[in-house]
Parts: structure tokens; sequence; C-alpha cells
């Protein structure tokens, strides 16, 4: 259940208006009765997903076909839905029924009429399965709402293979309801899959013989017709060639022997181990070259290699992913009861089978200010602007040293042991003369992630010495890892003539978590960024590590928030009457929880700081330095001593009194697209997508929620991606056309860019500074820093680096 989300205070108007295709189907009926919740069990105990749809698809096929409206959904779980009237008819199987579910709530939530419950959550659910069930009992799915077509064992289908890795790229289907503003819609959209390819098992043993096979299922091809899969146990230790096992009635009997005799297969690779399968029997034994691989998901992270080549085939223009999105679409409907899905009142589900096209605008871009002049808006749209005769806003001295790792190279002659020692001693004695280098430059020969991480490790952890990893133009990285700044949008920059957010003190705080592959067992990483200047274009963070997998829970939020705090009133003199957090990687359903729970925490380390510093300041005032340094305060909160011993702050406000806040989570991965229509002159990019600055905030929007799609950023290849916002407090009381244009002019403001980004800048350094915790973590795994981690006993970054923006 979401909870009380604040209402959407009305629609945006800035901008110049236009209409867009989306992929999205408007559904124009729905039953609306009341059906019946089943739980689902197996009398074998625990199934996996893929043999509870292969019986549940049997029992169907057993039951024959019904009425259009009398028909069960089931999610391959354990929940299933009877479309019908009363109950499931007893004779088609033993049932438990566990609740009626009312349809009817749908409609008045989506009018606006009722907020959103528990109730109708459960509806939304019930309908989803119905309408996912078909697809999913023929094709194959993948995480939530994704099908993709394998053919079948006679004539199965292939994916794109990427290039020699053994992985292949396959397309499918993305179909999800979604409840909007007035009505639902069927939200249809490409999905591309990394899996593991089919091919001969003999081709693929030398590579993955010790990773990868074990656990894999296979497809024997030496049963003349028969399909039999099964899952391989392991491999045997000698060659097939000398594996024995006792035949009834024929005694001992080699295994080649055995298949020449039994199915007059001869074994050509009598080298190879065999393949031990387990059954119920016992174990029994077969040559690799009678099986054949079975495409499988890929779970881990793909190589660096395959990576360019998923980009390359994935990536469409709009007018083509919409094309084919209409091709999956038609294989979907093959297979699709046509009593579910229609365009007549007959069916359970009748729709617009016709892409939606919806009114959108595309928002003014802010001006920027460098050093020497401004970025005018009509220079930034729509595809980026040039630095040409532009001056950084300001810059930054270093002493930098540089590291050449980029492999050797021809010098003429051959270099001896004895060479190098000597060159090694002279820069030790050159260095032990002059200053620590305030910044080191790093030349790579290539993208190797191990060699990048064990650097930043190096610097940041260990030597607490900035790195810039070298491979193309970093010139604006560079600055602000010195602390300087590239370029900025003016505080008093707005549409509306109301007061600015940044034009009081104010901060932007980012909070995101990063995740190891699915198959590593590195805990994740918990990042916080704020922005430490009145143009909110410096940033500090703040990491921690956390369990695995863990999204929706931060354990040191408020030990985060209350460092960054510490230094916000270091570097700005005065406490925030203003703090703007924008949270990513939170799904829809936890919308209200998480605000719920990192709002208080906020507020939490905001209260025991300023309690931390009164007392502190009390503590001064009476002369009492030594507890002032020691910073043993109320709440048991140790504050910094060089806030008060080096900057006393101002005198803070009363614990109870607190900033305003906005909070707004930030959805990147959508599966909203949208793309220019024929019947209007709507503005596009070198891509082919509508420029940067469309924003969408009706039609396909929430019933009542605040919510917004915006795409920020000009298309460089492929369909852009919107992102979603949807902001669930706001103490300030913005209008939608203020924040709108604030949270777009926040993507003008990333460092190291001269384009606007698809997510505000923040939300990227949060996810920077979050991948770089990971990047920690893995190369603390090397043993040589392995003891680093021990000395150092955090993942925090050394002082000296951690106060400027190392993430970069």
């Amino acid at each position: 259940m979401e909870g009380p989300l604040i209402p959407r205070p009305g629609f945006g108007t800035v901008g110049r208006p236009v209409r867009v295709k989306t992929n999205h189907w408007r559904m124009l009926g729905w039953p609306e009765g009341r059906v019946v919740q089943y739980h689902v069990e197996f009398s074998r105990g625990t199934v996996t997903k893929t043999l509870a749809r292969k019986i549940w698809a049997q029992w169907e096929r057993q039951r024959g076909p019904r009425n259009a409206r009398e028909r069960v959904a089931y999610d391959g779980m354990a929940i299933a839905y009877w479309f019908g009237r009363g109950d499931l008819p007893q004779e088609d199987l033993e049932r438990e029924r566990a609740a009626d579910v009312d349809l009817g709530r749908i409609r008045p939530f989506v009018n606006g009429e009722i907020r959103i419950s528990h109730e109708v959550m459960i509806a939304l659910s019930a309908l989803e399965v119905v309408l996912r069930h078909a697809p999913a009992q023929l094709f194959k799915p993948r995480g939530r709402g994704a099908f993709y077509d394998f053919g079948t064992d006679d004539i199965p289908m292939h994916g794109d293979p990427l290039g020699r890795t053994g992985l292949e790229l396959r397309r499918g289907l993305y179909m999800g309801l979604t409840a909007c503003h007035g009505r639902l819609t069927i939200n249809y959209d490409l999905s591309h899959g990394v899996f593991v390819g089919p091919g001969s098992l003999v081709e693929e043993i030398p590579r993955l013989l010790d990773k990868h096979l074990c656990g894999r299922q296979v497809q024997m091809t030496h049963r003349h017709g028969q399909r039999l899969k099964k899952k391989i146990f392991k491999f045997t230790e000698q060659r097939v060639a000398d594996v024995t096992f006792t035949l009834d009635g024929a005694g001992e009997i080699t295994v080649p022997a055995y298949f020449l005799r039994t199915y007059n297969a001869r074994v050509e690779f009598p080298s190879l181990p065999a393949i031990i399968f387990r059954g119920r029997l016992g174990d029994c034994y077969v040559p690799v070259e009678f099986t054949a691989l079975l495409s499988k998901p890929f779970l881990g992270l793909p190589p660096p290699e395959a990576v360019s080549e998923i980009v390359k085939k994935a990536t469409v223009r709009p007018e083509q992913r919409f094309r084919e999105i209409e091709r999956q679409m038609r294989d979907i409907a093959r297979v699709n009861d046509a009593g579910v899905l229609g365009v007549d009142d007959h069916s359970l589900f009748r729709v617009d089978p016709r892409f939606m096209v919806i009114p959108g605008r595309v928002l003014p871009a802010p001006r920027l200010t460098y050093g020497n002049c401004y970025a005018e808006p009509a220079e930034l749209a729509p595809n980026g602007w040039n630095l040409c005769g532009k001056q950084l806003l300001s810059g930054a001295m270093a002493t930098v040293a540089l590291l050449n790792l980029a492999g050797p190279a021809d010098a003429g002659r051959p270099v001896s042991e004895a060479d190098f020692l000597s060159f090694y001693q002279q820069m030790q004695a050159h260095a032990a003369e002059h200053e620590r280098p305030g910044l080191i430059l790093v030349v790579l020969a290539d993208g190797n992630k191990s060699r990048y991480n064990q650097v930043k490790a190096a610097g940041d952890l260990v030597l607490g010495i900035a790195t810039q990893c070298y491979l193309a133009n970093v010139l604006t990285k560079v600055n602000v890892k010195i602390t300087a700044t590239n370029q900025y949008v003016p505080v008093n920059w707005s549409l509306s003539g109301r007061v600015p957010f940044l034009s009081v003190p104010a901060m932007i705080v980012s909070i995101d978590v990063s995740h190891a592959a699915p198959d590593s067992a590195l805990l994740s990483i918990a990042a916080m960024v704020a922005s430490m200047n009145p143009s909110g274009t410096v940033f500090c963070a703040q990491l921690s590590a956390q369990a695995a997998r863990q999204e929706h829970t931060i354990d040191q939020l408020r030990v985060m928030a209350k460092t960054l705090l510490t230094k916000f009133i270091r570097a700005n003199r005065s406490w925030p009457r203003r703090i703007l957090v924008l949270r990513d990687g939170v799904s829809e359903g936890m919308l209200a929880h998480v605000t719920a729970v990192e709002l208080k925490a906020l507020r939490a380390a905001y209260a025991e700081l300023a309690a931390a510093v009164l007392t502190e300041t009390a503590a001064i005032a009476r002369g009492d330095l030594v507890a002032a340094t020691c910073g043993e305060v109320a709440n048991g909160t140790r504050l910094d001593p060089d806030l008060l011993v080096i900057a006393p702050p101002p005198p803070p406000p009363h614990p109870q009194a607190q900033p305003k806040y906005v909070y707004v989570i930030v959805i990147k991965r959508t599966k909203t697209r949208f793309a220019p229509s024929r019947d209007d002159h709507t503005p596009t990019d070198m891509s082919g997508n509508v420029v940067a600055g469309l924003a969408v905030d009706k039609e396909i929007t929430h019933p009542t929620h605040f919510e917004l799609f915006l795409q920020s950023q000009a298309g460089l290849q492929g369909t852009s991606v919107p992102a979603k916002y949807t902001v669930t407090v706001d103490e300030i009381g913005h209008t939608p056309d203020e924040l709108q244009t604030m949270l777009f002019s926040l993507c003008f403001t990333f460092q190291r860019a001269t384009r606007s980004i698809s997510v505000p800048a923040p939300v990227r350094y949060a996810h920077l500074a979050a991948t770089r915790g990971m990047a920690y973590l893995s190369a603390l795994r090397d043993p040589e820093m392995a003891n680093q981690q021990q000395q150092h006993g955090q993942i925090q970054p050394r002082s000296n680096v951690a106060g400027g923006m190392f993430f970069m």
C-alpha cells in the first residue's frame, strides 16, 4: 500500500505544446465484477516456475476450451484467479479459495475518486495476471513482463551472437498494465536479454567446463526424435572411453560400446569426459557429443567485448522501434486468446489497438554561466553545446604526477633490470624533494576494469590523492576533481517570477544504491551526495557498504546525512533552509515507505546536529574548550572539531526548526517511449527523437500522484529513454511548472558534459559515487589491497580526497 503521497497540484503549462506517440494502448473496457483468488500448490512439493507453467498448461489442455468470460489465469507461482460466475467448478481441480477480489474499485481509482489502497493493488494485479497468462504459457518469461520466443524443439529460434563470447542477444516484448489518469493502458516495449547461447557441447567444453556447465540443462540428440532434457550434475574425471558400468545380462560394458549397441551411435570423441546425470535409479553417463546446450538467461555482467555488440544490436531509432514493437505484438497476438484481448465487446479486455498520441511540452533550456560568458538557451538546444571560446567557471592549481600503464614501448635498445631500478630510485629521490601531487594522471592501454578498480582504490583509500584514468578527453573531469567548477545555472533563473529554490541556503541531496552482478558475493554500496555551494554544482559524497541486494533500506543514512550536513555548514557558514532529495532506485510499490523512512532519518540527523552544535557552542562560551574539542555532546553525536574550533558555525536554529523538504523519486529505467507523431510538426534531433526537454504529465501518468515523464537528453543514437519523477513530499508548495523547470535545469549542470543528460546531475553523481564504492570493494578482494582495507577499516576515501568530487 502506497500511503498518503501528495496529490498532483495541477498540470504544467510552460513550454512549446507538441503531440507525441507513445508505446501505450488505450484500454476501453475491462472486467468490473468480482473474481476469486485461489492458492496453487503442487503435491510434489517445490517445483520450478518453468515446471509449474508446464503442469498448468497440461491441466488447461485436459480441461478443454471454456466460455471467453469464464477462464482461469495463473501467475506462475502460487496464485490463480477465476474469472467467471461463482466458484471454479469442483470437478476441475482440488482447490482452496483464498479471497474475493473486487475489480469494481479500479474505475473510481483511475478517475481520481478514491486513493490507492491494498484492494486496488490486488485488483490491478489480477487483471495483469490474466493479461500475461497466455504469452507466459507459450513464450519464455524473464523478469517482470518480458517474453522471449525460443521457437520449438524441432524449429528452435536463435538470437544474435555477441562476438566470440558464447553469449547471444535476444529481442522480446515487454507488456504491462498501467493505471493512468482516467484510464488503464497496456504498455508495450521491446525487451533485450543476454542469454548463454545454444550449440555443440563439444565445442563449448574447453571454455565453459569448469565455470558454466554444471547445472546447465541439455537436450539429448541420440534418441531419434525424442527430445529428452536433463540437467548436468558433473563430469567424469576419466575419458568416456574408460567409463564402464554393469548392464543387466551383458556384464560390464563401456559407455561407447553401450551407445553403439543400443542406439547405433558411434562415439567420435572418446578422449572427452562423460556427463553424469542424476536419476531416480542412480547415475547415468552420456557422451558430450550426444547432447546440445539449451539457451538460458545470462546472470552475470557481460564481458566488455559483448557490451559493444549489445549496444550496436539493441539500438534502434524511434520509428524502427515502434515498428518492431508492432511485429512482436503480432507474434503475441497469434497465441493470445482472442477472448482475452480484442476490439469488440465480447473480449475480456477491449482495447484500441493503436499507439496513443498524447499531448506534451518542450520545456525551455536554462541559461548557463561560464567564467567569461553565458551559454544562452538557443545555444544549448537541441544537441549540446561547444566549449570553444568559453572559460570554465573556476579553476584550481594542482601538482600532477603521471603514471603510464599503457604497456612497454620500443626504446631502441634493451632495457636491463638494473637500468629500470636506477630510474626508479632517481624518481623516488626527485619526488622526495617536491610537494605531494594533487592529482595522478594514469594512462591506461584499454578499459581493463580490474586495473581501473585497483587504481581508484589505491588513490582514494591508500594514498589520498585524486586519480584520473586517461582513455579520452577528460579536461572537465579533472577540473572538478581538484575542487573547481565548470558551469552552473544562475540561482535567479526562474520562469515563474517566484523565489527560485537555490536563492536561499539550500542543499540538494541524491541517494542511490549500487549492486554487484547477480552471481557476485560482493556487498552493495549505498551512496549519498550533497551540494556544498550556493549554485548547487560542487558535491561531496558519503559511501556505506551494506547487505547485498538491499535496495530500499540504507543502514547508515542518518550518519551519512549528519556528516554531509556538517560539511555544508562549514562550507557555507549557514544552515540549509531547504533540502531537495532526489532518490534513485525505488520501485513503484515502495514510494511511500522509502520516503517516510528516509525523511525520518534526515530529520533526525538535522535535529541531532543542531542539538550538538548548541551544546558545544555553550561549552565554548563557558571556556570549556576540552569538551568542545572532543565533541562529547548530547544524543551521542561527536561533532567534527574543525567545525567549531577552526571555523565556528553561526548560531544554529532550534533543533525542532527543520528545513523544508522536497522529496522526488527518480525512476531512470522506464518502459515508456516517445516518438514524434505524424500529425504534428514536432521538433526532432539528429537521432529522430523529440528534442531534449519533452515533458509529459497527462494521459499516461498516475491518476492522483504528482508525476512526470521528462525526456531531458538529446538522443545520440537509438530511442531516448525518459525518466519518471514522482514528487512524494513538497513542503514548499511548488507549482508543476516550477518543479519541472527546476528538474530540467539540473540536467544541464553535469560537470563533465556539454549537453543535458537524462537525469538531474545529482542523481548521476550519486550513481557514480556508488559505482566507485563497488570498484573499491572489487579491488579490496585483491590480496595486495586487503591489508589496506584492514588498516583503514572503512570504505570511505581519505579525507583529502573525500572533500572533492572524487567519484568523477
